[in-house]
Parts: structure tokens; C-alpha cells; sequence
């Protein structure tokens, strides 16, 4: 099993969005979020590239476990900034970014580092949790 953390704030891959150019009628497909996606795929890539030197596995199944832990919003800090209110003590992070959407990024910045493809991954386990000090990614990956 292979374990790393990446540090930083998770970011969901977006949604593509369709437009269509009212001058020339061709379509216009945009994503959202193009460079916090860009640049939170590229550091799960390099620490992921470090952690498999001899590149992919082209036939093992691969399962995938991930953590996201985020960042605690303002409101459930005491006026200290240091002490976290007691109501929110083991509050879920049940708000945005979707869960599926923050696995996604992660899968497809793993495509061609861990795995061929992300058809090789036949299990995954994954959560978000609000953290007190460190914003990243926990992953583990076995194959």
C-alpha cells in the first residue's frame, strides 16, 4: 500500500459547461474552476509521480482510499481564533464541494501515474472531514 498526503485545499473538478456562439452557432464548451482544478491536479500528479518512479501498473487492480480534509469556516472558531465552539466540535463537512466531484480530480490526475486507466480502479473509500490544522488530501492506494 502506498500512502502520501498532499497539502492544500481540495478542489472538485467541475462540470462542463455549453454555450453555443450566437455568431458562428458552433458550441462552446468551457469548465469551471479551470485553474484551481489545473493546479490542485498537478500537485496530486508530481506527488503521485514520486511515489510511483516506475510508472504504471498496465493490469493490477487498484483500490484507492481518500481523506479530504478541509478547512474549518470562520464561524466555528471562538473569538481566540484558536479554540473551536463546542457545537461545532464533530460537525460533518456537509457542504460544497460534492464528494464525487473532489474523487473524480483526483482519479483522473492519477491516470497514467498510478494506473493506465481509471477502469483499473475496482474500489474506492472516501470521506471529508474539516480539519484543525493541515487542508490536504490523505491517500492511500494499493494495488
Amino acid at each position: 500500500m502506498t500512502k502520501m498526503f498532499i497539502q492544500g485545499i481540495p478542489i472538485a473538478k467541475g462540470s462542463m459547461k455549453a454555450f453555443v456562439n450566437k455568431y458562428t452557432g458552433k458550441p462552446i464548451i468551457v469548465r469551471a474552476n479551470d485553474k484551481e482544478q489545473d493546479a490542485w491536479a498537478a500537485s496530486i500528479k508530481v506527488t503521485a509521480a514520486s511515489h510511483f518512479p516506475e510508472g504504471p501498473s498496465l493490469s493490477k487492480p487498484v483500490e484507492l482510499y481518500m481523506t479530504f480534509y478541509m478547512p474549518r469556516p470562520k464561524k466555528h472558531f471562538s473569538r481566540d481564533e484558536e479554540t473551536i465552539k463546542e457545537k461545532y466540535a464533530g460537525e460533518p463537512h456537509k457542504v460544497k464541494p460534492d464528494l464525487d466531484k473532489l474523487v473524480r480530480l483526483v482519479m483522473d490526475a492519477l491516470t497514467g501515474i498510478a494506473y493506465m486507466d481509471d477502469s483499473h480502479v475496482i474500489y474506492i473509500e472516501a470521506e471529508k472531514a474539516y480539519t484543525n490544522t493541515k487542508p490536504g488530501l490523505a491517500l492511500e492506494i494499493e494495488q
